[in-house]
């Protein structure tokens, strides 16, 4: 029982991997393999149920369809997995630029060396074939000059001059002889008709008849006209082969002898040695200085290159009609050729002083020599792959080792090069990396820091909306930074009596709100103490003369708002003019230094009536200075119009119109400076 459950948990486990794998697929990647799998199913059902319908080919094919591509996928992605390591593509890549071209090269020289082989047997053959057409040439000039037909004919008798190794081809010389209407032939010209058509005194060259082609030479004195060829057969083929180190083929190389045997055999002597040559097998029979084994003669047939695999074939220059002597228009007389590299070397290098010995020694010399350059450049090639895979590896190490956290890892720099610069950059990087997240570790300490001190800044500030009696209060407040420098208070008194304070600190930050709460906390000190208006800016002042220079520039205003005597008196300690409505629109204007400074003078004061609906727009100059795209303010005259134009709407509804024109003009670009807004309305049954 114990092994059947843990062959059933390791049952369960495998079938979770699969599925994760599975789901880690994308959806097209899914899509495609079941598509595979209802195609073999479908070819499998088809091909069992209904072998030949139409159903059955149309998955197959299908199935076709769906295995190439799959296939090609599958080759990259295990091209992928086996060249994921630099080494390996290295290593690739030396085969490619190192190995591959040699086997290319050695395939182009063995091309070029089996076309220069044939083309040499070729030029060898045609040298032949030329002193056999010249021989017949000057045996038609002797008949055709000869007194009469009896004279041409005793010349022909003597047949043509030609070398000892060709004697044998004398056999197979045919003739035409015409002199007036006396027509004397060959016994194998029988049935020729005589080339009556030539007009000059000499033609050569190849000529067809019916399938025959004849390597021809003619000649005409007067009437007298001597026509001397010889047909190409095996038989001719056999005596241009005879005693040759190439073979000669005619008739698509049927030369076999009316016993059924190849005939074609001979002995040909290059230099000291003696060839022997039976059909395609060639034998190295003796030599004046050694013997060679049997076993050894055996193993030499066998090989390429003593082996006849050199096929060639020599195209003639043009072919005519023995009838016109015409050319016959998209036809040549092709002869086949066929040698053994030994063969042809061994006549290439044929000397009485050995000198291909000499030569051959020199070019194994020169590839022994080639090739220790070249195993030490292979040497030399695999340990800088080595190199460069050992570096690959350290540096893959080491990203791992930063990916699972450990910031402190170094790698080892062994190597002045672009490799070991990497190693360098990469633990300078790491080094970076570790002082950024002690930076960012600790901008996210200030970070919280400045959040709750943005939330006891937040809370030091009143409430957004007050009422007090026939008094509502409605304000904004937006710092540019997490924490802002504007402050406003309120400060209800006795029924229908309201006492505002609205101030700017100079900067932003964290200082600036400290400041901004001291300000606060002396305010509000002062005035539970009594002190109001001009008394109060005064005592701040003196407050914050008492601070370090660059903290202690503050706007104040103070606005002392009773609805029921309807007036309001508003002390300015350099900060934007109040606006009030209630019929036309007022801008207070009370110049004055801002608290921080030593005064002269006491800060002013006005006392204005109110008219019933009157409304008071305290503001900071974050508002009137807020820039657009191009750097223009939104402005006092902006302000104005936007108060008039909503002079209609209550008193709820004018302060988001007024953030709504603000976003107009900047176009929602971030402010620069904090924005307090604060609208005190004053109730409509003030009278």
């Amino acid at each position: 029982m114990p092994s059947a459950d843990a062959s059933a948990v390791v049952s369960a486990s495998r079938w979770q991997g699969l599925r994760r794998r599975w789901r880690r697929l994308s959806r097209w990647t899914r899509l495609w393999w079941a598509a595979g799998l209802v195609l073999v199913a479908g070819d499998l059902v088809f091909s069992a149920l209904a072998s030949g319908s139409c159903f059955a080919v149309l998955f197959t094919v299908c199935l076709w369809m769906w295995l190439v591509p799959s296939a090609l996928y599958g080759l990259y992605w295990l091209w992928r997995k086996v060249t994921y390591r630099v080494g390996v593509r290295l290593f690739f890549s030396y085969l490619l630029i190192g190995v591959l071209p040699f086997p290319l090269m050695l395939g182009l020289a063995a091309f070029a060396s089996y076309v220069l082989m044939g083309q040499y047997a070729s030029a060898e053959l045609g040298d032949v074939m030329r002193t056999v057409q010249e021989a017949l040439t000057r045996l038609a000039a002797e008949a055709a000059e000869a007194g009469d037909a009896e004279a041409s004919l005793e010349v022909l008798g003597r047949g043509p001059a030609l070398p000892e190794n060709l004697a044998g081809m004398t056999a197979f010389v045919d003739w035409i002889v015409v002199a007036g209407d006396d027509v004397r032939r060959s016994d194998a010209a029988a049935g020729l008709p005589p080339p009556t058509w030539m007009e000059q005194d000499a033609d050569q060259g190849l000529f067809r008849y019916q399938d025959a082609s004849l390597i021809t030479a003619l000649a005409r004195r007067g009437d007298r006209l001597a026509a001397v060829f010889v047909r190409l057969r095996p038989e001719v083929a056999r005596q241009f082969s005879a005693g040759r180190w190439y073979q000669v083929i005619y008739e698509d190389g049927d030369e076999d002898g009316e016993d059924g045997k190849d005939d074609s055999g001979f002995r040909a002597q290059v230099g000291d040695k003696t060839y022997t040559w039976s059909g395609e097998e060639k034998t190295e029979e003796t030599t004046t200085e050694e013997t060679k084994a049997a076993g050894d003669d055996e193993s030499l047939r066998r090989r390429l290159w003593n082996g006849r695999s050199i096929f060639f074939i020599r195209i003639s220059p043009e072919l005519r009609r023995w009838s016109d002597g015409s050319t016959i228009a998209g036809e040549q007389h092709g002869t086949f050729i066929r040698t053994s590299p030994a063969e042809v070397t061994a006549d290439f290098f044929r000397s009485p002083y050995e000198i291909r010995e000499v030569l051959w020694g020199l070019f194994l010399g020169l590839c022994g020599f080639f090739l220790l350059v070249y195993v030490g450049v292979v040497g030399l090639a695999a340990y800088q792959i080595w190199a460069i895979t050992r570096s690959t590896a350290r540096l893959t190490y080491g990203t791992r080792q930063v990916q699972a956290g450990a910031l402190g890892y170094r790698i080892p720099v062994r190597r002045r090069d672009q490799l070991g610069d990497l190693a360098v950059a990469f633990n300078r990087m790491t080094e970076s990396v570790a002082g950024m997240l002690d930076e960012v570790a600790e901008k996210e300490r200030l970070k919280g820091e400045l959040e709750l001190a943005r939330e006891i800044q937040q809370s030091l500030l009143p409430s957004r909306h007050l009422e007090h009696g026939a008094i509502k209060v409605h304000a904004y407040f937006r710092p540019a930074a997490e924490v802002g420098g504007d402050y406003f208070d309120l400060f209800p008194l006795e029924r229908g009596r309201l006492l505002v304070t609205v101030g700017d600190v100079a900067g932003h930050g964290l200082s600036t709100g400290l400041l901004m709460a001291m300000v606060k906390s002396a305010v509000a000190t002062l005035v539970q103490e009594g002190h109001r208006g001009a008394d109060l800016l005064e005592r701040v002042n003196q407050f914050m003369l008492q601070q370090p220079r660059e903290h202690r520039m503050v706007t104040l205003a103070i606005a002392d708002v009773d609805v029921e005597a309807r007036t309001v008196e508003i002390t300015n300690a350099a900060h934007p003019p109040v606006f009030i409505s209630g019929g036309a629109v007022r801008e207070v204007m009370l110049p004055a230094l801002p608290i921080g400074f030593p005064w002269r003078r006491r800060p002013p004061t006005a006392r204005l009536e109110l008219a019933p609906g009157s409304r008071l727009v305290f503001y900071s100059d974050g508002l009137v200075e807020a820039v657009d795209g191009e750097g223009g303010q939104f402005g006092y005259e902006r302000l104005r119009a936007s108060i008039e134009a909503q002079a209609a709407v209550g008193p709820e509804e004018l302060l988001p119109r007024l953030l709504a024109d603000l976003e107009r003009h900047t176009g929602g670009r971030p402010l620069d400076d904090d924005l307090t807004i604060l609208i005190i309305d004053c109730g409509a049954g003030a009278v």
